[in-house]
């Protein structure tokens, strides 16, 4: 097929690389990995819809080739639980 359009498309060599989030943790750790990713998105998860959506959105955007070390994951998952940590605090000082 390369030769067919005249090499304007590229073809990558097959790799063994993860390149997927939850497959490297899950791959690299194995049940433990499993373990602390459930642990993680239960932490994150505060019982509403909304919260729920958005980690079954976050979950189906890890399984694409975003590595490990890319630092907007762990910096939206901080966002969430100081979100969810503010409204708490806000819930107590007004009792």
């Amino acid at each position: 097929m390369n030769e067919y359009y005249g090499g304007i498309f590229w073809y990558s060599t097959g790799s063994n690389k993860i390149m997927s989030w939850l497959g490297d943790w899950s791959y690299q750790l194995g049940v433990f990995g499993i373990l602390m990713l459930v642990v993680l998105f239960k932490s994150l998860y505060n019982g509403s819809l909304t919260r729920l959506l958005e980690l079954v959105v976050l979950a189906v955007f890890l399984l694409a080739a975003i590595p490990v070390g890319f630092p907007l994951v762990p910096a939206l998952m901080a966002l969430w639980v100081y979100k969810d940590n503010c409204k708490r605090r806000t819930v107590y000082q007004n009792i």
